[in-house]
């Protein structure tokens, strides 16, 4: 607990602040709820305590009333009825036990101030996110995790055994170099007709715009394209194969285990992939989306992708 990250969020003047942005109270009930055992901790400064409401100060136990109107206005804060308001230079102050204590404020001289290190700052609790593909360079994995809810940033990991990949992202998100990180190493086998499947049965297997290739085939050629995909599928020992698609849910067969989300137009298709709405974003960069729920950066392409004869 000792190596925690200690974060202090001061507002002073809440309550101009809450009646300006009404929706920051969810926030900071939030923040008060879950922050500290994040190390995250509110200092709120506020003149009228009425104008807060209760799911935020039932999580601020420590409360610390100074010379205010009315013993009414100083029971707000304390949560007890008092007898008397705090003369200048003392407070009351509840450490939310039920105790009310007299407290003697100290009177801060300039020294003090001019004696705080300027520009000191903490190192925040978090991680600064990734906002643009990374170079791989030795990097395992075919991008980086960026998980905001644990505060980690670790490879995306995949192998052969995890299943079959299918890769959903608009035109120039970022799908074939996502491929090319997925199979770096592996024996592959490149789909450019669905005929290439016949006698496919080990290794890994690459179907690029898998929806455009069954797109120009006849309903008859749809069929049996379909029926390649399911021997494939059915196979013994059972390949791995990789789809990538426009598409949220390309004309195949079976379910998928893995979905990386890249850009897609608008929140329903992305949502149609399985990825959170909230996770959606209109301007993301290529190779940028979600894996397992989480956000992930694939790596950025290199001239060796770009020069090596790849279908």
């Amino acid at each position: 607990a000792h190596g925690i990250p200690r974060l202090a969020i001061v507002i002073d003047e809440a309550h101009e602040f809450l009646r300006s942005h009404p929706a920051a109270h969810d926030v900071l009930a939030d923040i008060a709820r879950r922050g500290r055992s994040l190390g995250v901790h509110l200092v709120v400064a506020v003149q009228q305590i009425s104008v807060m409401r209760d799911s935020l100060l039932a999580n601020i136990p420590v409360r610390i009333a100074l010379a205010a109107n009315t013993p009414f206005d100083v029971a707000q804060v304390v949560g007890r009825p008092v007898s008397a308001i705090p003369e200048r230079g003392r407070s009351l102050v509840s450490l939310g036990d039920g105790v009310v204590r007299e407290v003697e404020l100290r009177v801060v001289q300039d020294a003090d101030v001019e004696a705080v290190p300027a520009g000191t700052r903490a190192s925040p609790p978090w991680r600064q996110p990734l906002i643009s593909p990374l170079e791989r360079s030795g990097r395992t994995g075919f991008g980086m995790l960026d998980d905001t809810e644990r505060a980690t940033q670790r490879p995306a990991v995949w192998t052969p055994t995890d299943g079959d990949v299918l890769i959903v992202g608009d035109r120039g998100s970022g799908k074939s170099t996502a491929l090319r990180h997925f199979v770096d190493g592996l024996d592959v086998t490149w789909v450019r007709t669905m005929a290439d499947l016949d006698g496919c049965s080990d290794g890994v297997i690459v179907v690029d715009d898998v929806d455009h290739m069954l797109a120009e085939l006849s309903p008859a050629e749809t069929l049996e394209a379909l029926e390649r995909l399911s021997r494939v599928r059915t196979a013994t020992p059972r390949p791995a194969i990789l789809y990538s698609a426009a598409a949220p849910a390309p004309r195949i067969t079976g379910p998928i285990a893995n979905v990386l989300t890249l850009r897609l137009a608008t929140p329903d298709e992305h949502r149609a992939t399985g990825a959170s709405a909230s996770t959606w974003s209109r301007n993301a960069l290529p190779g940028m989306g979600v894996w397992d729920g989480v956000r992930v950066v694939v790596y950025a392409s290199t001239d060796s992708m770009v020069t090596e004869s790849i279908p």
